[in-house]
């Protein structure tokens, strides 16, 4: 139940639902209250007695997100009623109150979803530019709703709306947003457009400033409850970020990581084809051709696919042979992470490369099958690191 209700507290929450209770309701609480009844008490009484009422309401104010099919079953759509209903106790608890500094009023909840359809046309109409975004932050308090506000941007990134899938990803970051996955996910694709787009065609001023940004976002995904798949290219794509910064050390720590996803094998091919790159970058033949052969030996390609690859190399056959049989172990993955740690040169995003490269993964065989192999539950539901 709702624990710590203050007598305070219960007068803003009789205020908020005044419009749902009649006056004579009103003052059969307020006896209670004064008759020395626990505010947590009154609170419970009072939560009964707007229930009912408030369904009622709702459903006059918001006839449209209330489907025939449920009407007919008697029950609401998540919507608006469900989410009053059954996060109640959520809005008005210590957790709300701990993460927003407050209580979020029930008024300003009902407001928020009267706004839902409003943002929505926004996002449909690719002739907004999506700058004012920040006044719809209260959805964002509202449990469930960044989930649905997310797919419809992501759905701009896919179209090729990459200014306007900016401002939307951007909204998620607004500190009203307590959705680790949505949060994560935006985070993910805002340094995925930084890095992957030429910087005159982003927000940024040069191209190092780019890659710079673009490490921001990307060396923060693992931090969220977000796709392991988007985890997952997020350390692919700082790592091309640090090769681009000319910081190999660092880009070939960074596909060292695995990250257990459901695209763990094709992953698999394309963290060591990439760290194919970054060893020519620091010299080192021999672990070139170990990449490729690893990165052979996960993928479907044909081997004349990547003997194509080394067409340009001097590189003897005796040579690629022995390189070949030589087998990446975990020693080698800690090892190139080790020398990006304790190199002397200073590097940018520092601290949040650490976390990253540090981050205990759990091994692919050992995470449940259901999360293994559903696409739509592969997330990072694992213990995340505390951080500060």
């Amino acid at each position: 139940m709702n624990a710590g209700v203050t007598k305070e507290e219960l007068t803003v929450f009789l205020a908020d639902i005044n419009e749902y209770i009649s006056a004579e309701e009103r003052e059969t609480v307020l006896q209670e209250l004064e008759k020395g009844t626990e505010p947590e008490e009154v609170y419970i009484f009072a939560r009964k007695i707007w229930l009912p009422k408030a369904e009622e309401k709702l459903r006059v104010k918001f006839p449209e997100l209330y489907s025939e099919k449920e009407k007919e079953e008697g029950a609401a759509r998540i919507l608006p009623w469900r989410t009053m209903k059954e996060n109640i106790d959520y809005f008005w608890g210590p957790e709300c109150k701990q993460r927003y500094n407050g209580m979020i009023s029930l008024s300003k909840a009902v407001q928020a979803l009267n706004d839902f359809e409003k943002l929505k046309n926004k996002f449909e109409d690719s002739g907004d530019p999506l700058l004012d975004l920040a006044r719809y932050k209260d959805l964002l308090l509202i449990p469930g709703y960044s989930g649905k506000l997310y797919w419809m941007v992501e759905r701009l990134y896919w179209k090729g709306e990459y200014e306007r899938a900016k401002e939307g990803f951007e909204f998620f970051l607004l500190p009203e947003n307590g959705d680790g996955f949505t949060k994560g996910a935006a985070h993910f694709f805002l340094g995925r457009m930084a890095i992957e787009r030429p910087y005159e065609k982003t927000w940024y001023p040069s191209a190092e400033l780019a890659q710079e940004g673009a490490l921001d976002h990307l060396l923060r995904v693992n931090q969220f409850p977000t796709c392991l798949t988007y985890i997952s290219y997020s350390y692919i794509f700082a790592a091309r970020a640090y090769s681009e910064l000319r910081f190999p050390k660092q880009a070939l720590a960074l596909i060292m990581v695995d990250v257990p996803s459901i695209d763990w094998k094709f992953m698999k091919y394309r963290r060591h084809w990439d760290g194919a790159d970054y060893c020519l970058e620091l010299g080192d033949e021999t672990n070139f051709v170990r990449h490729l052969v690893e990165s052979y030996r996960h993928c479907e390609r044909n081997e004349e696919f990547f003997k194509d690859r080394i067409a340009d190399y001097d590189i003897s056959k005796e040579f690629w042979n022995n390189c070949a049989t030589n087998f990446f172990t975990p020693y080698d993955l800690f090892s190139a992470i080790d020398k990006a740690m304790t190199g002397e040169e200073p590097f940018p995003q520092e601290e949040l490369f650490y976390e990253a490269v540090t981050h205990k993964w759990p091994d692919i065989n050992s995470i449940p099958e259901a999360i293994a192999t559903n696409r739509v539950l592969n997330n990072n539901i694992f213990s995340l690191p505390e951080r500060k």
